[in-house]
């Protein structure tokens, strides 16, 4: 008999591997040890924190500047005093310094807003210490929660400003003082207080405080018991659960080791002990989290960037961004399907599966704040007006259960983790505004583009295969907020100028900046759930990585047919969809190498070829694509022995 698993129990786990996640954590305890006075200063910040998002999420946030500077200098400072606890006398007493100094950017601009105003242009000396100040609190703050890369990236950018009158065309320019480069990125929203942080100051913020309180509270189970109860009697239904529960937590968390740390203590073990080789338990979780940023309607907080980027409307957004994430998440549940197959995955004991009218009738209450979320956002209110009202939701109907009271150390807990969460978002989104504003200080932005039109030698393709590369590279290093940043002004612009659809190019990029997460060589979600299911980490990252394949071909997909993104006649769209789902589940044939029976590797290079071609816009490709799925299927009889 299966032995039931409560997601209750697993949650010390969950937040044991939070904190190892570089996209979760915040590089320093906000809860822990040290001196008293230190944890009371850094409790009261983080409580202060989330306080001041709750409130301008319901009256609105202040002007940008001063939204954007608490945001941002609140944040480091915390971050600085959390860091400090459990260093030596020496470096703590010069964390503590700069958490003292980069409040005082917050306090001066909004002290002093009106006068910035009225003498725009006019960088007095104060202004400008001020701004080194902020600055290099972003930079080693970024340096604490993420690591080198993007530091790195934003010296370059800053050594280019100041040097860049060296350098040969087309890169060189005339060269800027430290005056004119501070103040730019300083007092103007172009700069560290640019429109990333504006969107982590607003939209972000709340919803991954959302998150953090349905998670604390243990509201977030009942969707994995619910995914559980519905799928928990069927072959493979854990791995169901996986997809179902990542998706959902995926799109609110935006982080795929978190949402392996969330979901995958519970699934992983169960698949395993129903029958799932530890690593192929490894490699669904890792596939389905990674993909739970794609999804709508929060998509990990990305559909607020794009907002701010492309100016197209939130609910447009998601309409564009449904069928390619349902492609995906097809794609990884027909994997589950033929796994199960494969190898002989039982069905959990019936008496272990929670009953589904059961979990209705005393935890249904539990899912409402999802629907009052979207009924908010689809009735035209502010994303962050939204979120508020989905929290003040969760917090009324958590008083209905006793497990899930919001008790005064869970509502501590609900803050703390908010601000673990929001931290890596926030400190990518400032780093990156440095990059950003040295790019439209210098014009390099546009420079760069047509460099990557001419190195393409107007190639579509070959610049999609650039891009392509660049993303996944980067985002090896860099959370997906910051690579989609940097892609979206460096490289979006390019795709847009050779003919791509707006909203096709800025997805392209967010999907590609997401596959890292199970490529190897550093696939952090593989090697997350690698380590839950004791499995190989390189082997669960290749399997893994087969699995999600879709989001590595989708994306050419929606660039060549845009029809799957809702652009077209709805029947050039209804012929897309179908043959897209086709041919996604064909590729999962192929990944997977069974069909009622284990398929030579040359039949799943036919088939794979023909999936390929059915995901093709066009209905000629789709008459061609049949009969080369069909024959190593049928055809060509292949071999249908069962596995011993």
């Amino acid at each position: 008999m299966t032995q039931s698993i409560s997601p209750a129990s697993t949650r010390a786990e969950s937040e044991r591997l939070l904190a190892e996640d570089p996209e979760a954590a915040a590089g320093g305890d906000l809860g822990g040890h040290g001196p008293l006075a230190l944890r009371l200063v850094v409790g009261i910040g983080v409580v202060a924190f989330a306080l001041f998002q709750l409130y301008t999420a319901y009256v609105g946030p202040y002007t940008a500047l001063q939204q954007r500077v608490v945001h941002v200098s609140g944040l480091c400072a915390i971050l600085f005093l959390a860091v400090a606890k459990g260093t030596g006398l020496w470096r703590r007493m010069g964390l503590i310094a700069l958490a003292v100094l980069v409040s005082l950017p917050a306090l001066y601009i909004c002290l002093n807003y009106q006068e910035i105003i009225e003498t725009a242009g006019i960088v007095t000396e104060r202004q400008m210490w001020l701004g080194v100040i902020l600055i290099v609190a972003v930079l080693v703050a970024t340096r604490l929660v993420i690591g080198w890369p993007l530091v790195i990236i934003a010296l370059v950018a800053l050594a280019y400003a100041a040097f860049g009158n060296y350098l040969p065309p087309p890169i060189g320019h005339s060269g800027y003082s430290v005056e004119r480069i501070v103040s730019h990125l300083f007092l103007t929203t172009e700069g560290v207080l640019g429109t990333p942080v504006g969107a982590s100051a607003t939209y972000i913020a709340i919803f991954v405080l959302f998150g953090a309180l349905l998670q604390t509270t243990g509201m977030g189970d009942v969707f994995i018991n619910f995914g559980y109860s519905l799928t928990g009697r069927k072959a493979g239904g854990p791995a169901y659960v996986a997809v179902i529960s990542s998706a959902l937590f995926g799109s609110i968390n935006g982080s795929a080791v978190a949402n392996v740390a969330s979901t995958g203590t519970f699934t992983i073990p169960l698949m395993i002990r129903t029958g799932y080789k530890p690593q192929t338990a490894a490699a669904i979780e890792a596939a389905a989290s990674s993909g739970g940023q794609i999804m709508p309607p929060i998509m990990g907080a990305a559909a607020f960037l794009m907002v701010s980027f492309t100016g197209i409307p939130y609910v447009e957004i998601i309409g564009h961004a449904l069928v390619p994430a349902l492609l995906y998440f097809g794609a990884v549940f027909a994997a589950v399907q033929l796994h199960a197959a494969k190898n002989g995955v039982r069905a959990v004991a019936a008496e272990d599966v929670p009953n589904f009218r059961h979990l209705l009738v005393t935890s249904g209450y539990m899912l409402l704040p999802i629907p009052i979320l979207l009924y908010f956002l689809l009735d035209g209110y502010t994303p962050y007006r939204a979120g508020f009202y989905a929290i003040v939701a969760a917090l009324v109907l958590s008083l209905f259960a006793r497990r899930s009271w919001p008790t005064p150390q869970r509502l501590f807990d609900t803050c703390r983790a908010a601000v673990n969460g929001i931290l890596p978002v926030a400190t990518a989104c400032a780093c990156a505004g440095i990059v950003i504003g040295i790019l439209t200080l210098t014009g390099l932005g546009l420079k760069l583009s047509g460099l990557i039109v001419d190195a393409s030698g107007g190639s579509l393709f070959v610049a999609l295969c650039l891009t392509a590369i660049t993303s996944i590279v980067l985002g090896m290093g860099l959370p997906t907020v910051g690579v989609y940043l940097l892609l979206a002004v460096l490289v979006a612009p390019a795709l847009t100028e050779m003919g791509v659809p707006l909203i096709a190019a800025h997805l392209f990029i967010f999907y590609y900046g997401l596959v890292s997460a199970i490529t190897p060589p550093v696939a952090l979600a593989a090697y997350a759930a690698a380590a839950i299911a004791k499995s190989k980490p390189l082997e669960t990252s290749v399997e893994a990585f087969l699995m999600g394949l879709a989001k590595v071909i989708v994306p050419f997909i929606f660039v060549y047919g845009p029809q799957i993104l809702l652009i077209g006649t709805p029947f050039e769209i209804a012929i897309a969809i179908v043959s897209s789902f086709v041919g996604v589940y064909a590729l999962s044939i192929a990944t997977t190498g069974w069909w009622q029976g284990p398929l030579p590797a040359w039949r799943r290079v036919v088939v794979c070829a023909g999936s390929v071609l059915m995901m093709m816009p066009g209905i000629w490709t789709d008459l061609v694509a049949i009969p080369v799925i069909l024959a190593p299927l049928y055809l060509l009889r292949p071999d249908r022995r069962q596995p011993a």
